[in-house]
């Protein structure tokens, strides 16, 4: 009897022995393991620089940016952080002439190296300044009263398979649920008495050798951009969310929503904050762009460091947004009138860990995470607030977010999608598990993600606009939003979900009694 006392007396003491090692070892693995800073080869999406060219040949004109080269992208205080070497960005209050901009900006020993007249949105070069001082030049600017808004131009870098890695493949073969749920044959009883409207993708470039895609903008690809950013890195994502919007039928009988939207495509992947404005700027304000698919959003770290209360990525969310919100604001006020669908991400649920070194003050820890079973140091199973996704989600300028939508996700069981971000922004649900659509080199897929739901959306409004062009882009949104009959709940709140049927035929009606 004495053995076996002394025997499990033993086993006990090792036992503790052993669990006061393993939380000594998690607790200095969660104190000094560095983060594990995911950050793209460059070298890998060289193509996406092959996408300023068409922004550079026109200096001294009313729209140019200059060249970025993957030699002029840097970072700050860690690899999370990466912004275009030597330069910011700016929006100039009303009113204020290109001259007196110049001579301010040349006084403060600076070079205007892009500028867009619509947006009132000016590049700015400084020489050989360290990321504070670009801070600090940002401060000059806005101190001077000539502008409204100015931050570092920074480095959009984004993974490659656009949105968040969060987005799966499904081998799903059951009949699709997605476009009946949507209620489309309702809506496309109006197809013969809808005009063509032009959608435009910022996403990874879509395959436009698809035989069932037409991109109107596609001889600006080049075949870099195809081959080594889509077929080479095997991402499908653009096609299919282009799919969704406009793929022709084909002789299964699939097709996408809306046959008459005319698709532009412009690559999202890991380029500068100045070339979106730019590719924004261009589709609205050249290519009579009506509505914009964003299914794309930050790197998980951020919207999951800003929902965990990181001051750092809620302030870097804001600078960017703001800055947007301004140049959009311009264009609304020169009577441009444009939706954008923008994916709420696909976050819910991520794990991170409190490190102090990270310039967002979380990051993730792969020994620390593969060791911590039982959940002690990380941040727990977070709640993503869709706010934080990207940055037009964050975008609070009355003007300019009532012509933005942000999409949740439901599936085919009408519940909301467990990877889907939450959140009092989300503005509508629609299908994103298992979609149906379009793959590179000519193959059917099925996709999952609020990427996939944005679609819906995106080709809803165009359809809508194809029903009255002249109508205005926060009007589309009431009427995407209003014509819902039913709704999905997730944490406490209820989201309408698509009827592209109802919304269609209110336009109809709405249009008929103008």
């Amino acid at each position: 009897m004495k053995f076996y006392k002394s025997k499990t007396i033993k086993a006990v003491s090792v036992f503790s022995a052993l669990l006061i090692i393993y939380f000594i070892s998690c607790g200095i693995l969660y104190l000094f393991e560095p983060g594990n800073f995911i950050s793209a080869d460059l070298d890998k999406f060289e193509y996406s620089f092959d996408g300023y060219n068409i922004y550079n040949k026109n200096e001294n004109s009313d729209f140019y940016i200059k060249q970025i080269n993957k030699s002029d992208v840097t970072s700050a205080d860690d690899v999370r952080l990466k912004y275009v070497n030597n330069t910011v960005i700016a929006v100039s209050a009303d009113n204020i002439s290109y001259e007196k901009i110049n001579e301010f900006v040349s006084s403060s020993g600076g070079k205007i190296c892009g500028y867009i007249k619509w947006a009132d949105f000016y590049q700015i070069e400084f020489a050989d300044i360290a990321y504070d001082e670009s801070l600090n030049k940002c401060s000059v600017l806005e101190a001077s009263g000539l502008f409204i808004e100015a931050i570092p131009d920074y480095f959009e870098e984004t993974p490659g398979t656009a949105c968040t890695n969060s987005e799966t493949f499904s081998l799903n073969t059951e009949e699709n649920y997605a476009y009946s749920s949507v209620n489309l044959t309702e809506a496309l009883k109006y197809l013969n008495s809808m005009n063509n409207i032009n959608v435009g993708l910022i996403d990874t470039p879509v395959d436009y050798t698809n035989s069932l895609l037409s991109v109107s903008n596609s001889s600006e690809y080049s075949a870099d951009c195809l081959y080594s950013g889509i077929l080479g890195s095997s991402s499908s994502h653009g096609t299919h969310v282009a799919g969704i919007i406009n793929s022709q039928t084909d002789a299964s009988g699939d097709g996408g929503i809306f046959s008459k939207a005319c698709l532009y495509s412009y690559n999202g992947i890991n380029t500068s904050l100045s070339y979106w404005i730019a590719n924004i700027c261009r589709m609205i304000c050249e290519q009579n762009i009506k509505v914009i698919n964003i299914s794309m959003g930050y790197n998980s770290y951020i919207p999951v460091s800003a929902s965990l209360g990181s001051a750092e990525a809620i302030e870097f969310i804001k600078s960017e947004s703001e800055l947007f919100s301004a140049a959009l604001e311009k264009l609304i006020d020169r009577g441009f009138e444009f939706v954008i669908c923008a994916a709420a991400g696909n976050d819910y649920n991520k794990t991170l860990y409190k490190d102090n070194s990270s310039y967002f003050k979380y990051s993730d820890k792969k020994i620390l995470n593969s060791l911590d079973i039982f959940g002690i140091f990380d941040s727990g199973k977070v709640k993503t607030n869709a706010q934080y996704n990207f940055i037009f989600t964050y975008i609070q300028n009355k003007e300019v977010k009532n012509r933005i939508i942000v999409v949740g996700s439901y599936g085919e069981s009408n519940n909301y999608t467990s990877i889907a971000n939450t959140g009092s922004r989300i503005d509508i649900a629609a299908p994103g598990e298992n979609i149906f659509s379009c793959g590179i080199n000519d193959k059917k897929i099925y996709m999952s993600g609020t990427s996939m739901s944005t679609a819906f959306v995106s080709a809803t409004a165009a359809m809508i606009f194809g029903i009255d062009e002249n109508i205005t882009g926060e009007n589309v949104k009431n009427i995407i939003i209003s014509s819902a009959s039913e709704f999905v709940q997730a944490d406490g709140f209820e989201y309408p979900k698509l009827n592209t049927g109802k919304a269609v035929s209110f336009a109809v009606s709405h249009t008929a009694n103008q």
